[in-house]
């Protein structure tokens, strides 16, 4: 049940009463106790009719039907708000149970709840990502690797929630094929042609953008997730990391059916988050290169780029199996996705990020990945 877990703020203020009898018929519920009659009622009802209620509450309601034979979400619930200093009264309904919590916490209830669903869609027990530990032992691997997988990282549920998505919204795939450098810029007409900077690769991909992932995705859960987030930040060795600011770009969808694939490359960002969800029948490997260019230093290292393009370099294959994510620092290093082979469409999310707030493709990023800018 905490996979799907939603919650909803009642409009309003409302307070716990008892001997208001009076106040029955414009009660929101009622509990009938040996010692007299509870009544929880809009706040301004019962400053009307004279009372001073000491506590002011905010309603918040969970929206997942919760079978009154169910067993641990209130237990839970309420162990996420005691972790973060709330105190709750729950009134347990037929169809859902509901809260009162603090009216001047009720946000910080509402985002401690939304943490519980972004956490059951992960392996925690394998992930501690608030373990110190643990990050200092993922940090310490990508620093020496340049790249860090995590295993199963997402349960099997999630994974098959998120594939399920990802085929209902098949129609709605943005397909492209496009070749470019590896530097992902245009061509300089005062080199030649069979320079390594204007050698031309193909890339071929169907993309799903943000504004496609339904609301109740386990990737958009997670990919909004504080604790997700602080662990990326501590893992990378950044302060903070922002979604785009346009709607497409932050949560992607990569389709890679028979013969597709993603031409060598170096990222114009620092890191890369990604995570498999579903592999091929063959093919859809990713190779790379380590440390090939020093980006800020300008060196583009066109020699060795153009020994990789011939085959002559020896390259690095990493395997890793749907639901791990991987974390990568592509900037320096060139790498590509072999095709893809069989029936079976390559399914990976991007979940992509910024140091800094406010950034959005540009519009004609926007056409050539998606088909659209809005």
């Amino acid at each position: 049940m905490l996979a799907t877990i939603a919650v909803d703020q009642r409009p309003g203020a409302f307070c716990v009463l008892s001997g208001a009898d009076d106040l029955a018929a414009m009660a929101e519920a009622l509990i009938r106790e040996d010692e007299g009659l509870t009544v929880v009622v809009p706040i301004e009802v019962a400053r009307d009719r004279g009372y001073d209620p000491a506590f002011v509450a905010a309603w918040l309601t969970l929206r997942v039907h919760s079978s009154l034979e169910a067993v641990g979400l209130t237990a839970e619930v309420a162990k996420a708000l005691t972790e973060v200093g709330i105190a709750s009264n729950v009134i347990a309904a037929f169809h859902h149970d509901h809260l009162l919590v603090p009216i001047d916490q009720a946000d910080s209830a509402i985002n401690a709840i939304e943490r519980l669903r972004a956490l059951a869609h992960l392996n925690t027990s394998q992930h501690q990502l608030t373990d110190p530990g643990y990050v200092k032992e993922c940090r310490r691997a990508l620093e020496a690797d340049g790249v860090l997988v995590l295993d199963d990282f997402f349960t099997a549920e999630a994974l098959e929630w998120a594939i399920a998505d990802a085929e209902r919204h098949r129609d709605d795939v943005f397909y492209a094929s496009s070749t470019h450098n590896v530097y992902l810029t245009p061509s300089d007409p005062a080199l030649p042609a069979d320079h390594p900077f204007n050698r031309q690769v193909i890339s071929s991909k169907g993309l799903l953008a943000d504004d496609q992932i339904p609301a109740d995705s386990p990737l958009r859960a997670v990919y909004g997730s504080d604790e997700f987030r602080t662990f990326l930040c501590q893992v990378l060795g950044i302060e903070a990391i922002h979604p785009y600011a346009d709607p497409l770009s932050s949560i992607n969808v990569h389709f890679a059916g028979d013969g597709q694939e993603l031409g060598w490359h170096f990222d114009n960002s620092s890191f890369a988050v990604t995570m498999l969800l579903q592999a091929p029948q063959e093919g859809g490997v990713f190779e790379y290169v380590p440390a090939v260019r020093d980006a800020d230093a300008g060196d583009m290292a066109y020699d060795q780029v153009g020994r990789i393009l011939d085959g002559d370099v020896e390259v690095k294959r990493l395997y890793f199996g749907p639901g791990a994510l991987v974390l990568f620092q592509g900037r320096n290093a060139i790498h590509r996705v072999t095709p893809a082979k069989g029936p079976i469409t390559r399914l990976l999310v991007v979940f992509a990020y910024n140091d800094q707030a406010g950034i959005r493709l540009s519009d004609s990023a926007l056409e050539t990945f998606y088909g659209r800018t809005t």
